[in-house]
């Protein structure tokens, strides 16, 4: 049985399970499927549950996965939803794990074989986890669930062709094929691509203006129900004769190797990301921004310490107080609780299903006068035995690494300001680190953190903001920005951020105004002229498109010609005289410097 505690007053649990197996030897798959109960034993109706049924491995608790030969992983894990279930309501679920069995594997050839046996043998076990929302998931469990429903997506005789002009002349390559949902759930908003291969996985790549280009299209479909089929069609251009030639090609050579083989057309199928659909130019750094160090003094400590268990709710409750000792005023002092490892000296870390938890508590006291004292009460969750042991704990209790001297209930006190500075930028490192994992909660939670430390440093209320921005959560992007630009009414990077948020929302005037005062601190960045360009071709200013354009031409040609060629939301100028007369002259290179 699994159990899944949500809220204080949400509650689920699994009241039957049952498993069973089939292998189908032809198709070279093999499914496990496990039908149940979920009882709603909580005081809330709980909408959106879902049940997840996967075989872990007993010791490590991860999902079981395969790699097949074309290097595609499969998860050993499903889902399925539950819309609505009210208090003491039971309703039955349903889910089919299907992957592919041992021909088709790179790894794990002998353990699929035998994955039943080792079920027997305790090694790997049949278990259902039960969540309360999706949209609570970290970013990469929901990246996993998404990415699982394209796998079931099947490619139904896909027909290729070549075009060619009324001179006899070889311009692009047709596809026209059928798609089929494969599974039990609606497939909304993804892209079918089509590619010419030079080899399983290599796409025919040419490189031209430090750029690469490759023969690739796309067809955009915006649903399709369970076990439904789809007609699509779409062309893949070739490149311009120039591209092929300075990568010793010709249309001549292009036709005779896919005519013979050495070329391939291969089909594949991505969800589309509507951040970057129309351009890299209207994205963000893949870094957040770094802090300095400020220096000052002052003197406080904590007395009558106290940790109290509160089972409960899994957490210990810590009181005491704060004494200024010093000879001045404190302005703001920040009582900072954690559970440390003994071996490693920091705070333990770990990951749940739906967050990234610290055992470590910041509460600030706003300011302090001198000889004055302060009670504080604190709240800090404890974490559980798997936890403990993702952090090479032995104890299975925090109890029991207390007694071991393998754990330690730490307090101390940040009232200088080059220790809260410091303490700020180790909050800065460690959001940087998951930001770049893509754990965008996890680098919430840091920088959130690291603002209580340094309440005036901008670049905290960005970091957020961009955060935000990548988990399309628009409103708490924009409203990180606006603080931020209460700290520095001229910040260059807030400026922009917005004006990215309201370009993809499609309001072009706030967009517009955004890009304009980013523009006015920082004269020379290539993607602030470019995007303020594109703001006034979508607005049908061709004219002020135009001279931004120029403007950025005389900061980066070459870049800027990369952006135009890829871009989407040029596509409908190519037919305007005036937008074509100064494709002419950027080839001409005529453009005043």
């Amino acid at each position: 049985m699994a159990e899944k505690v949500i809220k204080k007053v949400v509650r689920l649990v699994v009241t039957k399970e049952d498993w069973s197996s089939n292998k189908n030897l032809r198709e070279g798959r093999v499914v496990f499927t496990v039908t149940g109960e979920i009882r709603n034993v909580g005081f809330s109706e709980i909408k959106n549950a879902i049940v997840v049924g996967a075989i872990v491995n007993s010791k490590t608790q991860k999902t079981y996965q395969i790699v097949t030969r074309k290097f595609r992983i499969f998860k050993a894990a499903d889902y399925s939803i539950v819309p609505i279930i009210k208090p003491d309501d039971t309703l039955p679920f349903e889910v089919s794990i299907e992957f592919p069995q041992f021909n088709s594997l790179v790894f794990g050839k002998k353990m699929i074989r035998n994955l039943e046996d080792n079920i027997q043998k305790g090694d790997f076990e049949e278990k259902v986890f039960l969540i309360y929302d999706k949209n609570v998931l970290d970013d990469t469990t929901q990246e996993w669930f998404r990415d699982e429903l394209l796998n079931n997506l099947r490619f139904i005789r896909p027909k290729w062709t070549m075009i060619y002009n009324e001179g006899g002349k070889l311009t692009r390559f047709k596809c026209d094929g059928i798609v089929k949902n494969g599974s039990f759930k609606e497939i909304k908003n993804f892209e079918i691509f089509g590619t010419i291969e030079e080899a399983p996985t290599k796409p025919l790549t040419f490189n031209f203006l430090d750029d690469t280009y490759q023969i690739i299209a796309k067809k955009e479909i915006d649903k399709i129900q369970p076990n439904h089929l789809k007609k699509f069609t779409f062309t893949c251009q070739i490149p311009p004769d120039e591209i092929l030639l300075e990568n010793n090609y010709t249309i001549e050579k292009l036709e005779e190797e896919f005519k013979s083989g050495y070329l391939t057309p291969s089909l594949a199928a991505s969800f589309i990301d509507e951040k970057k659909k129309h351009s890299v130019y209207r994205d963000t750094d893949e870094a957040a921004s770094v802090i300095q160090e400020i220096e000052g003094e002052t003197k406080a400590e904590e007395y009558d310490i106290d940790w109290r268990n509160d089972d409960d709710n899994n957490e210990y409750v810590i009181t005491g107080g704060v004494r200024n000792t010093g000879s001045r005023d404190i302005d703001a002092l920040y009582v900072i609780s954690s559970i440390i490892s003994k071996k490693s000296g920091e705070p333990l870390v770990w990951e749940t299903a739906t967050e990234t938890v610290k055992s470590i508590s910041i509460e600030k006291v706003s300011y302090l006068r001198k000889e004055e004292k302060i009670e504080f009460k604190i709240r800090l969750k404890k974490p559980g035995k798997k936890s403990l042991e993702k952090n090479d704990i032995k104890a299975k209790t925090v109890e029991e690494g207390l007694r071991t001297d393998e754990l330690q209930q730490k307090v101390e006190l940040y009232y200088h300001k080059e220790d809260v500075y410091e303490e700020g930028i180790k909050r800065l490192k460690l959001g940087n680190s998951y930001f770049q994992l893509k754990n965008y909660s996890g680098c919430i939670r840091e920088f959130l953190e690291g603002m209580k430390l340094i309440p005036t440093e901008k670049r905290f209320c960005f970091n957020v903001a961009l955060c935000y921005y990548k988990i399309n959560k628009m409103d708490q992007a924009v409203n990180y920005c606006k603080r931020a630009l209460k700290i520095d009414e001229d910040y260059v990077n807030a400026y922009y951020l917005m004006g990215l948020i309201y370009h993809n929302l499609k309001r072009y005037d706030d967009a517009l105004d955004m890009y304009r005062l980013a523009h006015k601190n920082d004269k020379e960045n290539l993607r602030i002229l470019y995007n303020i360009g594109c703001i006034h071709f979508l607005k049908e200013d061709v004219k002020q498109g135009i001279e931004w354009f120029k403007k950025g031409i005389k900061t980066d040609k070459s870049a800027l010609i990369s952006q135009m060629v890829r871009d989407a939301d040029l596509k409908k100028m190519k037919n305007n005289e005036e937008f074509n007369d100064f494709l002419q002259y950027i080839r001409e290179d005529v453009i005043e410097e």
